[in-house]
């Protein structure tokens, strides 16, 4: 009599590296501890551990598996799917289990998906936003993450003064960022300090340091605040002294602006007499289409060259023309008495328009 060693089954463990795309095989082996004399059957199943079916590896229904009489090994093979997405190593199984001819005695084998993807590369980008008068207004810096990855990653980051000040431009900023897994982008926003003063644009920094899985290929962004308030007013106050009796007093004119700025300002300006500051009024005046004549006369000297280009000089004192015994003027009609004509008074008025037109060109000029 012929005694049948007891038979026992069992499954290995297989690794395989993913590939980029297709497929490449996990094989698992099953194998009978002896050779037996009759047929030895068995089923298996796939079943999912990290790795996912139908996107990491194909599943296999329940099928059964057979051991002609002398066979000792069989080759069950789940085919494992390749991708581009960086991933943890991932596992999945294949269980046994009705076994007839034999017993079981490993139930379970194991197989390790391992991810042959580099780790994808983070970077962020500058930005700029107007600093508005208000709060409510930040610099939204985007961190991309390229490609995405199949698992997470973190960062950590942290503002840096440039121009801007923290405190008093914007407010500071510093923490841990996360990607989920299948996430590329993200938005840090730093808070602006808003303000009504002109300014030149400030600029600041986001930096980023270390990353888990994942690597930095951009590690600052640069944020520009950018000035959105116009440059303040000048004007000039009016100023009263008593002269004296001797000496010199300083007329102290004071000359303000309506804002601050952190620009330097620069002005020229020059003394006038009253008569010329009439002048540039009344230029202004004509320029605003306000025709109003300024509230000045010619003076003595003009009025003594305008009657000796008119003829009949008469210097301060008021001369007469001879006239004829009808009462008319002999040098003709339309004289006037003083040596005055209408042309010579619209030559006079010209003459003085013509003044106050050279002082203010030569004011729009400079």
């Amino acid at each position: 009599m012929v005694c049948q060693v007891p038979v026992t089954i069992a499954i290995s463990d297989p690794s395989v590296t993913e590939g980029n795309a297709g497929t490449v095989n996990a094989a698992f082996s099953v194998t009978l501890s002896a050779p037996s004399s009759q047929t030895v059957t068995v089923q298996y199943k796939t079943a999912p551990g990290t790795a996912k079916a139908g996107t990491d590896y194909t599943s296999k229904p329940l099928t059964t598996l057979s051991f002609a009489s002398g066979e000792t090994a069989k080759t069950v093979n789940i085919a494992v799917k390749g991708d581009l997405l960086d991933e943890d190593d991932e596992t999945f199984f294949v269980n046994l289990s009705n076994a007839i001819g034999a017993t079981i005695a490993d139930a379970q084998g194991v197989a390790t998906i391992l991810d042959n993807d580099p780790l994808p590369a983070l970077s962020i980008q500058d930005v700029a936003v107007a600093e508005s008068d208000a709060a409510g207004v930040s610099l939204g810096f985007v961190v991309t993450l390229s490609p995405a990855s199949g698992r997470s990653v973190t960062l950590s980051h942290a503002t840096q003064n440039g121009s801007a000040v923290s405190g008093s431009d914007y407010t500071a900023k510093s923490g841990t960022l996360t990607f989920g897994a299948g996430q590329t982008s993200k938005t840090l926003a730093v808070p602006v300090t808003g303000e009504d003063n002109q300014e030149l644009d400030e600029t600041l920094f986001l930096n980023l340091s270390l990353p888990v899985n994942a690597t930095i290929g951009d590690t600052q962004g640069q944020g520009t605040i950018q000035n959105d308030d116009g440059p303040p007013s000048m004007t000039i106050a009016d100023k009263a002294i008593v002269e004296g009796n001797t000496g010199m007093k300083n007329l102290n004119f004071t000359v303000t602006l309506s804002g601050t700025t952190y620009n330097t300002v620069t002005v020229n300006y020059a003394t006038a007499d009253a008569r010329h500051r009439a002048l540039v009024r009344h230029g202004r005046n004509r320029l605003r289409g306000e025709d109003r004549k300024p509230d000045l006369q010619p003076r003595p000297e003009e009025q003594d060259a305008q009657r000796r280009h008119q003829g009949g000089y008469a210097p301060r004192e008021r001369r007469d023309p001879p006239r004829r015994a009808d009462g008319r003027d002999e040098r003709g009609p339309g004289r006037r008495p003083g040596g005055r004509d209408d042309h010579g008074q619209r030559s006079l008025v010209a003459a003085a328009n013509a003044r106050e037109l050279d002082v203010v060109a030569c004011s729009r000029n400079n």
